[in-house]
């Protein structure tokens, strides 16, 4: 009987066991399933701008990122998202013209609000570039600007600056001919990629906007700034003859000749080699009959490196800090100081008799990339949010759009949608001309309409009113969003 007794009291340990996983299991899974499980709420739609750059993009969650976004790209929120213990958005957005749907991590974004009076600082500048520059003051509300209206045709502009203009790549939408005129892949940039990079409203982004930044000497940029710039570079240590560091050398010399310290840096590291521990053969130094020279921003180096260094050897900049000192001396006096204090105006020539003849770079990409260093600086330093003034080129006969050659691109073609620039004189407004004052505001009850699809308020337009709280002649304004331009203006009557 004993031995009985004990195989029983095995065989219910043995359930007891069972019974212990299986409730331990069914824990796990709701666990799992709470953790797991996604909650979608519809909401009313709205505009978020992204924070940071190299955000990620997906076509559906727990799957990875199909886009990387750049800092300020505008995305429109249709649902809020609860998934994997975390907060989405629900987005849509254009892409080459075609709606797209995705999803962000909400903490990536920062929602957009209309700000009534930053539209009187826009007057000046025409329809096309007023988004832009409203996502722009909403993400940096510290940075101004002023246009620079020039006198030059948009098209003749392109054809001039495409003569000498650059690429490198093979790409056939992209070059004039697969023809290399310099080095292994430098090849002739169509007239269209001159078009795409020469129009201003296209680089009017959180992640480019900077190459208008004006080039003057900021006080708020300081020794602690170029520190951190250089930190991760090949120029963040000591230099030998002077025993200074280099970004001691940097801010005298910014200081010196009234230039940008952060651009100045980054002119250097994309000169000098960027991050990479082996520098440019400038930066680096070439021995000429036993003397070692440096041309650090590889002034004169038109076809080569060579030409630098000859130029170097003629300015006798024989140590880094002679060529640092003189190759920023140079930009100011052939640049900054001549009507060309951006990145932008250093690549287009405007104020030049014959465009072209005075850029300081023939790569047509030159700007775009400088800028991602000035960016990249600013937000290490946590710098970027301060009083900056950039100053933006119009130019006559602008064409509406602006496309990027190479269709699918999403860097360039995502929402270019807010290109489309059609003005809202041109929809259908249908709105109630005589209501009454309920709960104590008069509602014309506005609908726009662009053939089939009607308008989303908040999202395409806004609307502001006057005297919507009272009895008698209200008004309401209308202002374009969303590549919607313009204004409409239209009274009321409450009774």
């Amino acid at each position: 009987m004993a031995k009985r007794r004990k195989r029983v009291s095995k065989k219910r340990k043995q359930v007891r066991k069972r019974f212990f996983l299986a409730f331990l299991a069914a824990i796990i899974a709701s666990g799992a399933y709470l953790f797991l499980r996604k909650e979608e709420t519809s909401v009313a739609h709205y505009i978020v701008l992204t924070k940071a750059g190299r955000v990620n993009l997906y076509d559906a969650l727990g799957h990875q990122a199909r886009y990387k976004l750049e800092r300020g790209t505008p995305l429109i929120v249709i649902k809020e998202v609860r998934s994997f213990n975390k907060n989405y958005l629900g987005v849509r957005y254009d892409m080459d013209g075609n709606t797209s749907y995705g999803y962000v991590d909400a903490s990536d974004v920062l929602r957009y609000h209309f700000d009534e009076s930053f539209e009187t600082k826009l007057s000046i500048f025409p329809e096309s570039y007023r988004q832009p520059l409203r996502y722009l003051h909403a993400l940096s509300p510290s940075w101004t600007y002023s246009p620079i209206k020039t006198q030059l045709d948009f098209n003749q502009a392109a054809s001039a600056y495409s003569i000498k203009a650059l690429i490198p790549t093979n790409q056939a939408a992209l070059v004039r001919s697969q023809d290399v005129v310099e080095g292994n892949n430098w090849r002739r940039a169509s007239v269209g990629t001159v078009r795409y990079y020469l129009d201003p409203r296209l680089h009017l982004n959180a992640s480019q906007a900077l190459m208008f930044e004006k080039l003057s000497y900021n006080p708020q940029e300081d020794l602690r700034v170029a520190k951190e710039i250089l930190s991760d570079t090949n120029m963040n240590g000591i230099d030998e003859s002077t025993h200074q560091s280099y970004a001691e050398i940097f801010v005298n010399v910014a200081k010196k000749y009234n230039v940008s310290l952060s651009n100045i840096l980054s002119r250097a590291i994309q000169e000098a080699g960027g991050t990479s521990p082996t520098p440019s053969k400038g930066a680096q130094g070439v021995k000429v009959n036993g003397k070692t020279y440096y041309n650090i921003f590889n002034i004169g180096a038109n076809t080569g490196y060579q030409d630098g260094i000859d130029y170097a050897v003629k300015m006798n900049w024989d140590n880094r800090e002679k060529a640092i000192d003189g190759g920023v001396a140079y930009l100011a006096n052939h640049y900054t100081q001549n009507k060309q204090d951006s990145l932008y105006l250093q690549r287009f020539d405007l104020y030049s008799k014959h465009l072209g003849t005075h850029s300081y770079m023939t790569n047509i990409l030159a700007p775009v990339d400088e800028v991602k260093h000035i960016v990249k600086g600013y937000l290490k330093t946590n710098t970027l949010l301060i009083e900056r003034h950039l100053e933006i080129p119009i130019f006559q006969n602008m064409p509406t759009q602006t496309n990027y050659p190479l269709r699918g691109n999403i860097l360039q073609n995502i929402n270019t949608n807010l290109q489309k620039n059609r003005p809202l004189s041109t929809l259908s407004l249908d709105y109630k001309q005589d209501v009454a004052l309920e709960d104590g505001i008069g509602q014309p009850h506005i609908q726009l309409t662009d053939g089939s699809y009607q308008l989303e308020e908040g999202i395409d337009y806004v609307v502001s009113y006057n005297h919507q709280h009272q009895r008698g002649q209200a008004s309401f304004v209308i202002t374009g969003l969303n590549g919607y331009c313009g204004t409409i203006k239209k009274n009321y009557l409450i009774h």
